[in-house]
């Protein structure tokens, strides 16, 4: 039989941890992967002295890898293609073609252009989302006005595609 942790233990625990991995990071400026594998070294010393076998922690371990590795590779595969992009030149071209494409001049202009054309501020879609109104701008359609999560749907499409 598996032995059950209580909620308030493992939350103190929890807390204890996150304290000791922001402390030796943010106030000592020490790496990361130290205070990660002391933190590691501690849980399991925690989990002796509660009187856990050898097996029972090996089989955690084990299932907190199964449940990790695809997120892990996914991130890591992500960072290899930025960082091929911009080893390439593909992001930094990008970034000089867009600050070609919009100078200084017009910066504000047409920040304040793209956010009221396409009526995409936050609150604007909180508001008529969450009051379950009929849009009032771009989301008529032929036959009346689309049921509010259309209209959602259309301002947050409008200010991702435009």
């Amino acid at each position: 039989m598996k032995k059950k942790i209580g909620f308030g233990e493992s939350i103190i625990i929890l807390i204890l941890l996150l304290a000791i991995l922001g402390i030796s990071v943010i106030k000592f400026g020490i790496n990361p992967e130290v205070p990660v594998l002391f933190v590691a070294a501690l849980i399991v010393f925690w989990a002796k002295l509660r009187g856990f076998s050898w097996d029972d922690i090996h089989d955690g371990i084990k299932e907190g890898i199964n449940i990790a590795i695809i997120p892990i590779f996914i991130f890591i595969l992500i960072g290899a293609l930025i960082a091929v992009w911009i080893k390439g030149g593909i992001i930094p071209s990008i970034m000089v073609l867009g600050f070609h494409l919009i100078s200084g001049q017009f910066f504000c202009s047409i920040s304040l252009y793209r956010l009221f054309n396409c009526r995409t501020s936050y609150w604007f879609r909180f508001y008529y989302y969450f009051n379950n109104r009929n849009c009032l701008f771009r989301n008529w359609s032929i036959n009346g006005p689309k049921s509010s999560l259309n209209c959602w749907s259309n301002c947050l499409r409008c200010s991702v595609w435009r």
